[in-house]
């Protein structure tokens, strides 16, 4: 599709819901880009989307004709996105895959992102497995074709990361990078097929998607694992989660504590600190867990056991049932006593 490139401005509509998005979309409208239509998800539905942003304002703010959806796949919005008659359909931060009708509307084609190093990484939860799993992370646009992340690509940065990062800082390092990746694109879309770089699948990797469940903190890990976990699992994520029986408790910052220093049972709490925080062993040592809330009126106190011990609860509801039993069959005996 992009053969036929012709002189001027091609026409851009643009499709996204994330914070991505909105800078993406930022850094077009601070170059000049011909955009001629936003269309963005729902705010009925944001509760599905980490990071979400709302692009009516932006798009209001220029001038531009804004529009929301639900299912960009929709008809009705096909319709109204191939009533713009684009060059171009950016399709940034949206989790919902492009349909080969819409994808067939623009006379260049999509323009898509995704930021890890393509085509290492592609799939989902890619900042979570930066962390986890030290997957290379970059601002990379491409050309959707039919598969998932494997169009050829306009242009890759790379975002640089510190160890120490959580998803916070990763989300923002990201950011910062994506207003030049932007401009290289644009770049490389007027120079044609000598502007792609095509993507060798053999090289390629697949990240799976990851649930607000994965956050579950498994005491039971190595320490430095418990302290990726919480990393990965921050803001604008879900989080990392424990629980003290009933009562969820949020990790939102620890650290592991030097070898040898605390020897204890998995989950356990071994030291609650005056200053609150409290320290938790793990397989291998410990998590000092430096800040934390809980949905309800709870203290760490040393001696707790935080987590779901499935030993522990199938012998407490074998205990209840035959509790129960007993309680049946007194009640039974009781009832006979009084038919006689």
């Amino acid at each position: 599709m992009v053969n036929d490139v012709s002189t001027g401005n091609p026409s851009i509509v643009f499709v996204g819901s994330v914070r991505s998005s909105y800078v993406t979309l930022s850094s077009l409208l601070d170059s000049g880009a011909n955009v001629r239509a936003v269309f963005g998800l729902a705010p009925e539905v944001d509760g599905r989307v980490s990071d979400y942003v709302h692009l009516k304002e932006l798009a209001g703010a220029h001038g531009i004709p804004y529009a929301d959806f639900i299912h960009v796949n929709d008809p009705r919005v096909v319709e109204a996105i191939e009533s713009h008659a684009p060059d171009y359909l950016w399709v940034i931060g949206l989790s919902q895959l492009i349909g080969p009708v819409l994808r067939g509307l623009p006379r260049r084609g999509c323009v898509g992102f995704h930021p890890t190093r393509l085509p290492i990484g592609r799939g989902r939860a890619a900042i979570a497995w930066s962390i986890l799993a030290d997957v290379p992370l970059a601002a990379t646009f491409f050309l959707i074709d039919d598969g998932v992340d494997s169009g050829p690509i306009l242009s890759q940065l790379d975002v640089l990361g510190g160890p120490d990062d959580d998803a916070t800082a990763r989300y923002r390092a990201l950011y910062d990078v994506i207003p030049a990746a932007v401009a290289a694109a644009q770049k490389n879309v007027e120079a044609g097929d000598a502007g792609l770089l095509h993507q060798v699948d053999d090289h390629a990797t697949y990240l799976g998607v990851r649930r607000p469940r994965d956050g579950t903190i498994d005491w039971g890990c190595p320490a430095m694992q418990v302290v990726r976990l919480v990393r990965a699992s921050a803001s604008p994520h879900p989080g990392a989660w424990t629980s003290d029986r009933h009562i969820l408790i949020r990790v939102d910052r620890c650290a592991v504590t030097p070898p040898g220093r605390y020897i204890g049972i998995p989950g356990r709490i071994v030291e609650v600190r005056p200053d609150g925080a409290f320290v938790v062993a793990t397989s291998d040592g410990a998590v000092d867990v430096v800040a934390f809330h809980a949905d309800a009126d709870w203290q760490p106190r040393a001696g707790i056991r935080l987590g779901f011990d499935a030993e522990a609860e199938i012998h407490r509801l074998g205990e209840r049932i035959a509790a129960l039993e007993s309680l049946v069959e007194r009640l039974t005996a009781t009832v006979s006593s009084l038919s006689v």
